[in-house]
C-alpha cells in the first residue's frame, strides 16, 4: 500500500509516470491524428532515446536534470507510434483505399449468433481483384444473414479464413440525443466499417486454420457451458453460473440482468480480480505442499501463472481479468527473486503492459472502471480503515466490506453516472449483500466443473439453484425499495474531470499533509456545482417538441419544465427501441413517474398537446384540416398525388420520416423547396428539436 508521503511513494513507482506518458500519446495519436507525420515522430523517438543513452553513458552529472524530461518525451513520442501504427488514416494498404473484389480475412473472435443474423470482426489480410491478391488491412465487422428455417445455419469460427464479397458500409452515427453511439464504440474498437452479407456472398477457405491457442480455450469454454447446462435445470442458476465462472452471458435472461445493473452488482457478473482472487487462494491452498519439497515454491508459482492465464483465455480476455492476472504475474516474479512488490506500481506497470499490447484498451470502459476500482482500493481502502477501527473479528469483516466497496465506488462512480446517465442508490447494501452468495457459488462452481461425478453433480447443482434464487431474491427486493435507482443523470465531462480533480486533491493532501490541495479540491468541487447546475436549470426550463428517428415507428415528445407527454406506435414504454433510444434523452427531463405516455395508431391522425403548443402526426393529405392549428407535423407515409397539398401551409413545419419511399421523398423536398416551406427529413438524419421561442 501507499505509505508516508505520496511524492516518495511516486519516486519508487515508476510506472505511474510512464504510464501517465505514453498514454498521453495514445491519445494525442488518437484525437489530433498527424498523418504525414508519422516518420517524423519516429525519428524524434530514435533521437530522444539516442539522447538517453548518451546521457546515461557520458555524462552523468546532467542525466539527473535531463533524463526525466527525454523519459517522457520517449514516452509520449511511443504512444503516438504505436497508436498511430494502428488507425486507418495512417496506412496505404487500408480496407478503405479500395472498392470492389473479395476480402481476404480471418475472424478474430467468437461469433455472436441471434435468431436472425450471426456477427463477428473480421481482420482484411488481401483484397481479390481479377484473380489477383493485393496486401490490405483493417477490421471490419460482419454481419451475415442467417435463416435456419430455410437451411441458412452455417457455422462459423474463431480463426476461421474467409473469402467475402466487398461491400464495405460506413457505419450509422447515433440519430437520437443519448442514444449509445455504436459508431464510437466500435471506432475505440479500431473498427470503422462494417459490411452486411447474405451467405452465398460469404466462402470459408481454410477452417482448419483457426488459432490454435484461442480456439482451444473457446471450445473448451463450450464444454464447461455444456456441463452445467446437462445439471442445471434452472435457466436463472444457469445464466448466472455461465457469468460468473465462464464471463458468458449468452444464457442470461434480460430480467434477471436488469436487477444486477439496477442495484450496482453487475460488476459480479464479470470475471475481475474477485474471481482471479478466488482461484488464486484455491490453488495457493491446493499446492501449499509443495512448499516441503525441493524448489516446491517455484513449481507452486509456475503451475498458479499457467492456470491463471489459462482461466484468463477461457474467460475471454477481458480487461478486468488481464489487470488481475497481469498483477498476480508481477506479485508471484516478485516472491520467486524474492524483491518487494509495491501495489501501486505494479497496478500501473500491468496497465502500461496492457496497452503496449493493445493501445485501444485505453478506451475500453471494462478497462478504465478496473483501474480506477483497484486505485481506489490501494489509496482510499487504507486511509478508511484507519479512522473506523474494529475489534470483533465479525463487525470488523462486515465494515472492511463496506469500505472496500465504498473505495471502489468513489473512483468509479463518476465515470459510471458519466457513462451511463444513472446511479444505484441502494449500491452498499448490495454489493453487501452478494458478496457471500457469489462467493459460495464461486466455490460450489469449480468444485461442479472439476468433479467427474454424475451424482455429486446434481447435489451441487440442487446447491447452486437454492443460492442463486435466494440472490435474485433478495435483489429484487432491493430493486423494489423507493427511490432504488436515480436515472437521467446528466453530467458534462467538465463537471466528470472537476470530480476526480477534488478526489485527487483531498487524497494528494491527506498523504503529503499539505492544505494547498484542499484549495484546490474546493476550487475544483464549486466549478463541478455550477457546472451540473447549469446543465440542470438548462434542462428544467427546456420547452419545446423532439421528434425521434425510429425508422418506420413514432415517437414524439412534448417537454413543458419538467413535464412530459411522449406518443408513440409502440404500446409499451418498456419496448426496446423506446429504452435504447429514446427513454434514455427523456429521462434527463423528468422521472419516470412523471411521464404521461400515449400510444397512437400509425394510420390515424395524432395530436401531441405540450400546454403552449401542438405537434401533429398524419398520414393522409385527408387528415391536414386536423392538424390546422399544430405548430409541427409530422407527415408520413406520403404518396405522390399528397405533394400538391403542400401548398399554402407556410404557417408549419412539416417532417418526413423514413416511412415515406425514397424517390416520393426526393419529389416532397422538390416540391417544399419549390414553395419555400418549412421542413426537416428525419429520415437518415438527427432526431427534430423544436424549441418554443421566447
Amino acid at each position: 500500500m501507499v505509505k508516508g508521503d505520496l511524492v516518495a511513494a511516486l519516486r519508487r513507482a515508476p510506472f505511474i509516470r510512464a504510464f501517465v506518458f505514453y498514454a498521453t500519446g495514445i491519445l494525442l495519436g488518437y484525437y489530433r491524428p498527424m498523418v504525414g507525420l508519422l516518420g517524423l515522430v519516429l525519428h524524434c523517438t530514435v533521437g530522444a532515446a539516442l539522447v538517453l543513452a548518451v546521457l546515461e553513458w557520458k555524462r552523468k552529472e546532467w542525466s539527473r536534470k535531463i533524463f526525466p524530461y527525454c523519459f517522457y518525451a520517449v514516452a509520449v513520442l511511443a504512444g503516438l507510434l504505436r497508436i498511430g501504427g494502428e488507425l486507418p488514416q495512417y496506412r496505404d494498404n487500408d480496407v478503405s483505399r479500395f472498392a470492389g473484389g473479395h476480402l481476404r480475412g480471418i475472424i478474430v473472435d467468437e461469433p455472436i449468433y441471434r435468431e436472425r443474423s450471426v456477427r463477428f470482426p473480421f481482420d482484411v489480410h488481401g483484397i481479390v481483384r481479377q484473380g489477383k491478391e493485393t496486401a490490405a488491412s483493417g477490421r471490419i465487422m460482419v454481419t451475415i444473414a442467417r435463416d435456419p428455417q430455410r437451411g441458412d445455419d452455417k457455422r462459423y469460427y474463431y480463426g476461421d479464413e474467409l473469402l467475402c464479397t466487398n461491400k464495405l458500409a460506413e457505419i450509422n452515427p447515433p440519430y437520437n440525443p443519448q442514444q449509445f453511439d455504436y459508431r464510437s464504440y466500435l471506432a475505440k474498437k479500431n473498427i470503422h466499417w462494417q459490411m452486411f452479407l447474405r451467405p452465398p456472398e460469404i466462402q470459408q477457405i481454410h477452417a482448419e486454420k483457426r488459432w490454435s491457442l484461442m480456439h482451444s480455450a473457446i471450445q473448451f469454454r463450450k464444454k464447461l457451458a455444456a456441463k452445467m447446462a446437462l445439471h442445471l435445470s434452472d435457466e436463472d442458476a444457469l445464466g448466472i453460473m455461465t457469468a460468473l465462472l465462464l464471463g458468458d452471458r449468452v444464457a442470461f435472461a434480460p430480467e434477471e440482468l436488469s436487477l444486477f445493473v439496477d442495484t450496482g452488482t453487475i460488476h459480479v457478473l464479470s470475471v475481475s480480480g474477485f474471481h482471479v482472487g478466488i482461484v488464486f487462494f484455491l490453488l495457493n491452498f491446493i499446492l501449499r505442499f509443495c512448499d516441503r519439497i525441493p524448489y516446491g515454491r517455484r513449481f507452486r508459482a509456475c503451475i498458479i501463472l499457467l492456470s491463471i492465464w489459462s482461466y484468463t483465455l477461457v474467460t475471454g480476455v477481458s480487461p478486468s481479468v488481464l489487470r488481475a492476472a497481469t498483477m498476480l504475474t508481477f506479485l508471484l516474479c516478485a516472491k520467486w527473486t524474492n524483491r518487494a512488490n509495491q501495489s501501486v506500481n505494479s497496478l500501473f506497470a500491468s496497465a502500461l503492459f496492457l496497452l503496449v499490447f493493445d493501445p485501444f484498451m485505453l478506451f475500453n470502459i471494462g478497462f478504465q472502471l478496473s483501474y480506477l476500482a483497484v486505485f481506489g482500493l490501494f489509496t482510499v481502502y487504507p486511509l478508511l480503515n484507519k479512522l473506523i477501527p474494529c475489534r470483533n473479528r465479525w463487525v470488523r469483516a462486515a465494515v472492511q466490506l463496506t469500505l472496500v466497496s465504498l473505495s471502489a465506488q468513489l473512483f468509479t462512480g463518476p465515470l459510471a453516472v458519466l457513462y451511463f446517465g444513472q446511479f444505484p442508490t441502494y449500491f452498499l447494501p448490495a454489493n453487501l449483500f452478494v458478496t457471500l452468495p457469489v462467493t459460495l457459488l464461486m466455490y460450489l462452481g469449480i468444485l461442479f466443473l472439476c468433479s467427474p461425478f454424475p451424482w455429486i453433480n446434481a447435489y451441487i447443482g440442487e446447491a447452486i439453484k437454492v443460492l442463486s434464487r435466494f440472490m435474485l431474491d433478495g435483489l429484487q427486493v432491493l430493486t423494489d425499495l423507493p427511490f432504488a435507482q436515480v436515472v437521467g443523470i446528466s453530467m458534462p465531462k467538465t463537471a466528470c474531470l472537476a470530480l476526480y480533480i477534488v478526489i485527487f486533491s483531498v487524497l494528494l493532501t491527506k498523504y503529503c499533509r499539505k492544505a494547498g490541495g484542499l484549495w484546490v479540491a474546493a476550487s475544483a468541487f464549486l466549478f463541478f456545482l455550477c457546472t451540473w447546475a447549469n446543465e440542470a436549470i438548462q434542462l428544467f426550463r427546456f420547452q419545446g417538441f423532439k421528434v425521434y428517428n425510429l425508422g418506420q415507428e413514432v415517437a414524439a415528445v412534448g417537454i413543458d419544465r419538467g413535464r412530459v407527454t411522449l406518443v408513440s406506435s409502440f404500446d409499451s414504454l418498456n419496448h426496446e427501441q423506446l429504452k435504447n433510444k429514446v427513454l434514455p434523452d427523456v429521462y434527463r427531463y423528468a422521472a419516470p413517474k412523471r411521464i404521461s405516455f400515449y400510444p397512437v395508431d400509425r394510420k390515424e391522425a395524432g395530436l401531441l398537446h405540450a400546454g403552449w403548443g401542438k405537434l401533429g402526426i398524419i398520414e393522409r393529405g385527408a387528415d391536414l384540416p386536423a392538424v390546422e392549428e399544430c405548430s409541427v407535423v409530422l407527415w408520413r407515409n406520403l404518396k405522390p398525388e399528397d405533394i400538391v397539398l403542400l401548398s399554402g401551409r407556410k404557417g408549419q413545419i412539416f417532417l418526413f420520416d423514413g416511412s415515406t419511399k425514397a424517390h416520393v421523398l426526393n419529389e416532397v423536398i422538390k416540391a417544399a423547396d419549390a414553395l419555400g416551406l418549412l421542413y426537416y427529413v428525419l429520415k437518415d438524419n438527427f432526431a427534430y428539436v423544436w424549441t418554443k421561442p421566447d
